[in-house]
């Protein structure tokens, strides 16, 4: 699989680093941070050419060749953000924190996804911890931070087990200090309100037909 990653002409390329964050290969990660390395510096010469606007849009020749200089400097791995944000959240923590906090939106957005699919409750707390330390400094790590936090919370609602319900009501009982306003605070809320409404409907729906609801995603009865 590492050499998959490594091949940019099979069309099974991408696909290999989501595989590898899904497994955890922590062998992967030199790959993953060198070609993260190697997209920054291809997003730092497109900008450079972009920063190099002539000064006259009247001289047509210069504005094309501007245009093209530009054209020509278009980061060439732009496509493979997002998944080098959501293998780092999957393999490594601290790695994946760091790509919540980083200037390209699309790994910004990998990592979420990223945390939001494997995430615990113990890592959705020291998530949220990290944010309320770096609110004010860093509102696009707070943006990512909350975006990961929604959407594993979401799939906790309907995959949460007893041990996880008991962390995720520890959690709310540590941050009750905070304003009714605090959008963490709510969310949480909302994800014990529902866990605890579709563990009542199991018992209900067993002790009715003597089974166990069979249910998909969104915890609809098949």
């Amino acid at each position: 699989m590492l050499a998959l990653a490594k091949d940019e002409a099979n069309p099974l390329h991408p696909a290999a680093f989501q595989l590898l964050g899904k497994l955890q290969a922590t062998e992967a990660l030199p790959l993953l941070e060198s070609s993260l390395q190697t997209l920054e510096q291809e997003y730092r010469a497109w900008r450079d050419s972009r920063d190099q606007h002539p000064a006259d849009d009247a001289d047509s020749e210069t504005f094309a060749q501007w245009q093209q200089a530009v054209k020509k400097a278009t980061p060439k791995h732009a496509y493979l953000a997002a998944h080098y944000g959501y293998a780092l959240a999957q393999i490594d923590r601290a790695k994946g924190m760091q790509a919540l906090a980083h200037d390209l939106a699309d790994v910004r957005e990998g990592a979420s996804i990223g945390f939001a699919l494997a995430a615990t409750p113990d890592t959705l707390q020291v998530l949220d911890a990290a944010q309320g330390q770096r609110k004010t400094a860093e509102p696009l790590f707070q943006q990512a931070v909350f975006h990961a936090i929604d959407k594993a919370l979401t799939r906790l609602e309907t995959a949460a087990d007893d041990k996880a319900l008991a962390s995720l009501e520890s959690w709310q009982v540590a941050i009750q200090s905070r304003s009714d306003a605090d959008a963490v605070r709510q969310r949480l809320s909302w994800t014990i309100s529902m866990i605890k409404h579709y563990k009542a409907l199991d018992k209900e729906f067993k002790g009715r037909y003597g089974v166990e609801r069979v249910k998909d995603a969104t915890n609809k009865v098949q």
